[in-house]
């Protein structure tokens, strides 16, 4: 399952300011330390003391091209060990704390205020109600599809938990119920569900009366398939069903599961921590809901060639996951979709937004960047511990700010010409780092970029070059070309 979990937020945080503002921030000082954006020295081919980095800020522009950016490697453990703020190398003295930050890939809408009524506490959105607590004394409960005039769109964890309700009924208009909704509702016998897909979990009817009588093979209610208490180690969901819930398949291990076509809806989590070998998608699925396969064992995931949207960390932790084919109809990336699994090769759709953190601490080895790309946006490759070798594409302009950092096991980078800049602490902790190519066409190095790699690293490039004269200054060794 996922390590480190406390600074691989900080990480993904920093993944989010990143995509929401377009442009890098500086990390915050360490206790103690300067602030290194105020101390940066750039190198250029004229002078060592020019203003740093005014080019890292580019945005991705609309160019394509068919140049790639590669990665050759071998397959390396996961244990990372982060510098301690004020760690004094060779080079430089420099914080390598990763920093703080997330927001989502996508804006959520803020709550106007909280309301209630007689039977209900509820959040008021723009466009939507939220019900997060029931208050009323009903034995049967009708929630209302509409609240003050506006949807009710989905009803929170603890909305009904252990309320002395014996039966609901749950509109159309929600869609989401939170994971412990009607958890410990003893006398809860019966459930109507509103037929349309939403996203649920087994949990969210944990301890009731109702969950318990979900006995047979296939438990389908409301077109949802709640639970699968079989033992075959191919399954293939009945047809018709629409919607699968989170948990469905808990605890049991199955070689195949076909999703049928019928499907058009996984709740997030649905195939979570799951023992399952292989799962074939439907051709209607259009998307993969948040944390869908999270720590799940599968080793083979079939993808429907209509996708569009792949949620935050859809696959994050799948270890087993080497190869996953995603298809060209991908419009959308949540946060670190692939973090820490086994994938070992990825390439991201051209008109897919949110590429710029789909690399995050995953497992490649190899992978394409899209051709539209003129930046490595900040902490794009952060933790791939399986990168060997890189080569940047002469279309990239600028390599951000903890762009590769961490990466363990890379030893040699190849920066094509075309490249411009390379932000502060870019390649960070790269502590197998042999040799760097830089090209004439660089004009702007941070004095941090290449803080805490190794003593021997060797930087090939011009004479006269902004890579001869940070080489120099760095106790690096230049290697003319």
């Amino acid at each position: 399952m996922i390590k480190n979990k406390c600074f691989s937020t900080l990480c993904l945080l920093w993944i989010g300011v990143f995509l929401l503002t377009g442009c890098g921030a500086q990390p915050p000082a360490a206790s103690g330390e300067s602030d290194p954006a105020a101390t940066t020295t750039a190198f250029t081919a004229s002078s060592e003391n020019t203003d740093s980095t005014a080019e890292t800020q580019a945005s991705l522009s609309a160019e394509s091209t068919s140049e790639s950016a590669t990665a050759v490697g071998t397959t390396a453990d996961n244990a990372k060990t982060t510098t301690a703020p004020g760690t004094t190398t060779a080079q430089n003295t420099v914080s390598t704390t990763l920093p703080p930050a997330p927001p989502p890939t996508t804006e959520a809408q803020l709550p106007i205020g909280e309301r209630q009524n007689a039977q209900y506490k509820y959040e008021v959105y723009p466009d939507y109600v939220d019900i997060t607590e029931y208050i009323g004394s009903d034995a049967a409960v009708n929630i209302p599809s509409k609240i003050d005039g506006l949807p009710v769109t989905a009803l929170g964890s603890h909305a009904f938990t252990e309320k002395d309700i014996v039966e609901v009924t749950i509109p159309s208009s929600v869609r989401a119920i939170g994971s412990q909704t009607f958890a410990g509702c003893k006398k809860l016998t019966t459930v109507h569900l509103p037929g349309t897909p939403l996203s649920l979990s087994l949990k969210s009817f944990a301890s009731t009366p109702w969950a318990a009588a979900l006995t047979e093979e296939f438990a389908v209610r409301g077109n949802i398939l709640m639970k699968y208490n079989g033992t075959a180690q191919n399954v293939t969901i009945p047809n018709g069903v629409k919607g699968i819930a989170a948990g469905f398949m808990a605890g049991k291990a199955a070689d195949t599961v076909t999703v049928p076509d019928s499907v058009t809806l996984l709740s997030d989590f649905a195939f979570s921590s799951s023992k399952i070998r292989k799962v074939v998608l439907p051709k209607a699925l259009t998307s993969i809901p948040d944390y869908a396969f999270e720590g799940a064992a599968v080793e083979e995931v079939r993808l429907p060639s209509g996708l569009k949207f792949i949620g935050t960390q859809a696959f994050a932790a799948c270890e087993k996951l080497k190869k996953l084919d995603i298809p060209d109809s991908v419009t959308w990336l949540g946060l670190s979709p692939f973090r820490q699994s086994g994938i070992e090769f990825l390439r991201i759709p051209d008109k897919a937004s949110g590429w710029e953190n789909a690399y995050f601490e995953s497992g490649i080895t190899t992978f394409h960047l899209p051709n539209h790309a003129t930046v490595i946006p900040e902490t794009a490759f952060s933790w791939c511990v399986n990168l060997k070798k890189v080569t940047v594409p002469s279309r990239v302009q600028s390599i951000l700010t903890y762009a590769f950092a961490n990466c363990s096991k890379l030893e040699t980078v190849v920066l094509e010409a075309g490249v411009k800049t390379i932000a502060e602490s870019a390649f960070t902790d790269c502590t197998s780092l042999k040799d760097v190519t830089i090209p004439a066409t660089v004009n702007t190095i941070a004095e941090t970029a290449f803080a805490n790699c190794p003593k021997s690293l060797r930087i090939h490039g011009k004479t006269g070059s902004a890579a001869e004269q940070y080489a120099k200054k760095q106790g690096f060794t230049f290697v003319s070309e």
